[in-house]
């Protein structure tokens, strides 16, 4: 793949900095666009700076996966805290049935 990503001038690369922005975030294809994303930010951050364009769907790439990587994160902890909650909540009613 990365044969296929290396050599690219700004006309050729933005195309596909413009589907990875569009579509990194399908489940379908996240794990492929993901590395392609790791892939052309090894490639290409020396050249970073040099095109506003190209910076921009750069920055614009980068953004998208953080609020992906954000939103991942909460449905994780999520029912972590729900659990903590409920563990909580079940610990006093047992507390209180045991009392009696």
């Amino acid at each position: 793949m990365k044969r296929v990503l290396s050599g690219r001038n700004e006309e050729t690369l933005q195309p596909v900095l413009m589907f990875l922005v569009g579509h990194v975030t399908n489940p379908r294809y996240c794990s492929v666009l993901c590395d392609v994303a790791h892939i052309l930010a090894d490639l290409y951050s020396p050249i970073l700076g040099m095109s506003p364009a190209t910076d921009k769907l750069f920055e614009k790439l980068n953004k998208t996966i953080e609020n992906r990587n954000k939103g991942t994160r909460t449905v994780y902890e999520t029912p972590g805290s729900y659990g903590v909650l409920f563990y909580c909540h079940w610990t006093f009613l047992r507390d209180l049935i045991v009392d009696k």
